[in-house]
């Protein structure tokens, strides 16, 4: 056991149909041009965009879609360690690199590279084109969602509990009258008007206990200051919520939700059961099947269009190496 080793050059322990052969001769014949953008004359010297892609595709391959699990695998896989020449960048620069402004023209060009590469060994038709769509779920969840209804229904019980506040204040002559006869909504206005209301009470209070040298009077006034200021509390609590609801209100305009990652979102439900459509995935679109149940690709791991889309094309990538690697290892047809 303790005999003196020398290690091999980890390349011949990779098998030739192995992903990472596949990976690295698509990304290997991408021009020098779409890796400049990458480049930068301030700070410490980055990885080689070319080695980074590499091991993002791989570990896309293998349904690993964390920068985490990627970065593990940089000091357990053979693979990977080939792939990145025995460096190991951490999550934090692959996660960067792959959101990277300059890694959409990169993507089109590997996909250019990879379209050659297909017509060189003829397993497409060039002449035919075939589109379809499918769902996937957001890097959110359905609590970062504000729906109309909510907000309507929490509304309508903040304003009722604002008109009892502003009845009892106005009853007990802490304010003047707010409110024409007509009126019954309490606006974030009123309750603003009030909170200084209770602040100036707060304050004569304060410099009557200051004043007061009976002990028994001065808890008298203290009790009664204790409550003013559980008060003034709950009114300032009130206003921010009405000010917050009537800004979520504002948002979703004519629409029934929004989400507070992105305002532009509208949550949608299928109109299918999940059982029937996850099932519909599976018999007739192959493509996503493959790409979902196979790969484990079902949620997105970062946000924004311009984030979501690069990840989408890099999976798209992935799927379509890891199924041309398949295809060249399996033996001809009648062997």
């Amino acid at each position: 056991m303790n005999q003196l080793t020398i290690p091999l050059d980890i390349e011949v322990m990779i098998p030739e149909d192995d992903i990472a052969v596949a990976v690295n001769e698509m990304v290997e014949s991408i021009l020098e041009g779409p890796f400049k953008a990458f480049e930068h004359d301030l700070g410490a010297s980055s990885y080689h965009p070319r080695m980074m892609m590499k091991i993002i595709l791989c570990g896309y391959a293998q349904s690993l879609w964390s920068g985490r699990k990627i970065e593990a695998e940089l000091s357990g896989s053979l693979r990977m360690m080939w792939l990145a020449q025995h460096q190991r960048p951490s999550y934090r620069p692959i996660n960067r690199f792959r959101v990277h402004p300059a890694m959409a023209a990169l993507i089109k060009e590997a996909f250019i590279q990879f379209r050659m590469q297909l017509q060189a060994h003829d397993p497409i038709d060039a002449d035919a084109i075939f589109i379809d769509g499918t769902k996937l779920a957001a890097n959110a969840n359905k609590y970062t969602f504000v729906f109309r209804k909510s907000v309507e229904k929490h509304q309508e019980k903040l304003r009722a509990q604002s008109r009892l506040m502003y009845d009892t204040i106005h009853e007990q002559m802490i304010i003047p009258a707010l409110l024409e006869e007509s009126e019954s909504l309490v606006t974030a206005g009123h309750l603003d008007t009030m909170h200084q209301a209770l602040e100036t009470v707060k304050t004569g209070l304060t410099e009557t206990i200051d004043a007061t040298a009976a002990v028994e009077d001065r808890k008298a006034v203290r009790a009664k200051r204790a409550i003013i200021r559980k008060t003034k509390r709950k009114c300032a609590d009130l206003r921010a919520r009405e000010e917050k609801y009537t800004e979520q209100l504002a948002i979703l305009g004519t629409r029934n939700s929004y989400s507070k990652t992105d305002l532009d979102a509208t949550f949608m439900r299928m109109k299918e059961s999940r059982t029937i459509y996850q099932q519909r995935q599976i018999d007739i679109e192959m493509v996503f099947d493959n790409l979902k149940a196979n790969l484990a690709f079902k949620r997105f791991s970062v946000r924004g269009a311009r984030k979501v889309k690069i990840e989408t094309d890099l999976a798209l990538l992935a799927l379509n190496l890891r199924k041309f690697r398949q295809v060249q290892a399996a033996p001809p047809a009648g062997i």
